[in-house]
């Protein structure tokens, strides 16, 4: 009587299995969320935007590219679509990869402010900014 069974008890262990897997085993996020990293990201914006010092402003025009918004404008960005996009841009830059989540920031309409907190050059952070068709115009290093 058992092995009748067994077919209908081996495919409930199974769907069972398949319904317990977490959703976040099953599609990770691209997009890191809001924290203290993308609020020190944010205020070094903001540093840069409203900068009156005219060296700072130089580098953040000609050297870093660091877009002028309006500071209402700079928010996290939580869509997934928009953080895929920003990572394939960093698969275009020179000596490129593909991290598996960013922080995104987005400047105004046409500007976004990136992170990947697992790439470093010498210990330091690096942010880039991406333009509307993601491709990376500029960014700085920091501590």
């Amino acid at each position: 009587m058992l092995i009748r069974f067994l077919p209908l008890f081996s495919f409930v262990l199974m769907c069972a299995a398949l319904v317990s897997v977490p959703a976040a085993a099953q599609h990770s996020p691209k997009c890191r969320p809001a924290d203290d990293t993308s609020e020190n990201i944010i205020g070094d914006l903001k540093n840069w935007i409203t900068t009156t010092d005219p060296e700072r402003i130089v580098a953040r025009d000609s050297v870093f590219k660091i877009p002028v918004v309006n500071l209402s404008q700079i928010s996290v960005v939580t869509d997934e679509r928009i953080c895929a996009k920003v990572i394939q841009g960093y698969a275009t830059m020179a000596g490129g990869y593909t991290p598996s989540s960013v922080y995104v920031i987005k400047m105004g309409t046409k500007f976004h402010a990136a992170y990947d907190p697992s790439g470093k050059a010498d210990q330091h952070s690096i942010v880039h900014i991406f333009d509307s068709k993601y491709q990376s115009i500029g960014g700085w290093t920091g501590g």
